[in-house]
């Protein structure tokens, strides 16, 4: 693989501040990992920030990533690509409903990353089923192992 990324808010990339990912149980992103976008995309963080006024400060700061050879990466093009990733089931105690969520922590275990393309992101951003991406504003990529990138 090829594709350059790029990370916003640093200037060089430390791989030991990479915490593993943990699920949320209130949010379709988990902590942990590391985010970053392709270079080359059409609607990736830096625009997603510009359009939303959000955090432009930290875009002064960016270095660029790429992919060693052995990286196994989940790519999200569509919604037949979102419903093929594991959930798991939370409880919400005060609506009183059941709420499905990825489970990151499993795709961890036989991924290195997973990719929202931009063509993802349009056929999923607007669904109202679960599990969802809802949030994922933007192509952009969850790394879940450090040492799968480096930085150039």
């Amino acid at each position: 693989m090829n594709d350059i990324f790029i990370h916003y808010g640093s200037s060089v990339y430390y791989p030991m501040k990479v915490r593993p990912v943990k699920n949320s149980s209130c949010r379709n992103k988990p902590t942990g990992g590391f985010w970053m976008s392709p270079i080359e995309s059409l609607l990736g963080w830096k625009d997603w920030c510009i359009i939303e006024n959000f955090n432009c400060e930290k875009l002064s700061e960016s270095f660029q990533l790429k992919f060693r050879e052995y990286s196994k990466i989940f790519i999200i093009n569509n919604l037949v690509d979102l419903n093929k990733l594991p959930t798991f089931i939370h409880y919400n105690k005060y609506a009183q409903i059941n709420d499905e969520f990825i489970d990151f922590e499993k795709i961890s275990q036989g991924y290195d990353a997973i990719w929202l393309t931009a063509k993802g992101e349009v056929s999923t951003c607007w669904i109202t089923s679960r599990p969802s991406l809802y949030g994922w504003d933007c192509e952009s990529v969850l790394v879940f192992n450090r040492d799968c990138i480096y930085q150039i």
